[in-house]
């Protein structure tokens, strides 16, 4: 392996990562569960390399996730759900609620929402581009640009991350 290829290999984990954390709290979200981070993660990294090892297109990418990653936006988007979806209330529009919306967009809102108030060793550029890429594989246009929107504007309110 190159000295090239490592960062772009860690970047693909990352990605992954983020797409299954986001996957994980959209299933949660719709089936209404209560299974906790921990079992969520294991479960969706085992569907991730179910995916890879029979070659299905399940998942976009065949760079597993960083479980301790997954984990840690699984763990806290759900122990921080309240305050998240209280971020995200203050910046959407007036007649619209976080209940109402559409439940993929409200995990990738919830789990970049988590990154950018809860972690403020990740860099708010990093989060706002792996998240709106990630949204661009669901939604375009107005979808699109409202995530955006709404990611910058919490972002804002935030300080930003060291650069260490």
């Amino acid at each position: 392996m190159t000295d090239e290829s490592r960062p772009r290999k860690s970047l693909q984990r990352k990605r992954s990562s983020r797409l299954a954390a986001v996957q994980g709290l959209y299933q949660r979200d719709v089936m209404q569960s209560k299974i906790s981070a921990e079992k969520l993660a294991e479960q969706l990294s085992a569907q991730w390399r179910d995916s890879i090892d029979t070659q299905d297109i399940e998942w976009p990418s065949d760079a597993m996730p960083e479980v301790a990653l997954m984990r840690d936006i699984l763990e806290g988007v759900i122990t921080n759900q309240t305050t998240i979806d209280a971020t995200l209330e203050s910046v959407i529009k007036a007649d619209w609620k976080v209940a109402r919306m559409n439940p993929v967009m409200l995990a990738i809102l919830r789990s970049a929402t988590y990154e950018l108030n809860f972690r403020p060793d990740r860099k708010h550029a990093v989060i706002l581009d792996e998240y709106v890429s990630l949204a661009s594989g669901f939604f375009e246009g107005q979808e699109l640009g409202y995530i955006h929107s709404a990611l910058q504007q919490i972002s804002s309110h935030q300080p930003p991350a060291n650069d260490a």
